[in-house]
């Protein structure tokens, strides 16, 4: 039997705020930078490389568009977060047994909105995530 958890209730908050109408979330992908060392006094004709700065990415998300929805349009919401440059406390919050939380600062980079003919308003949204985030 599976150990697998459903995706369905994982949470996103904004300032200690649930961002409403979240549809869909990727990431964080963390990485890390790998710097090529490879020199003249290598001994084998191999590329080498260290790794230096870790990265912890980005987290995209998808959104149903309410346009008069406070979480996603006034002063305290996503879109003003994008246009007023701020630093933004996030929380990730999974559904599984022990609600393990991602936590991260971040500023929204992107909030591209869609409306199509025979569909729902969406928006989907990009959180650069900047420092160390925190799993716990």
């Amino acid at each position: 039997m599976s150990n697998a958890i459903g995706a369905i209730n994982t949470l996103l908050k904004a300032n200690g705020t649930l961002v409403a109408e979240v549809r869909s979330i990727s990431g964080p992908g963390i990485t890390v930078k790998m710097v090529d060392v490879t020199s003249h006094s290598s001994s084998v004709p191999w590329t080498e490389t260290v790794p230096t700065l870790l990265d912890a990415g980005d987290l995209t998300f998808e959104i149903n568009y309410i346009p008069s929805e406070p979480t996603q349009n006034n002063s305290a919401g996503l879109l003003s977060f994008l246009t007023g440059r701020a630093l933004t406390a996030w929380t990730l919050t999974f559904p599984d047994s022990g609600a393990t939380t991602f936590s991260f600062n971040g500023y929204v980079s992107k909030f591209d909105i869609t409306a199509p003919v025979d569909n729902v308003l969406t928006a989907k949204m990009t959180i650069s995530i900047t420092g160390q985030p925190t799993l716990a």
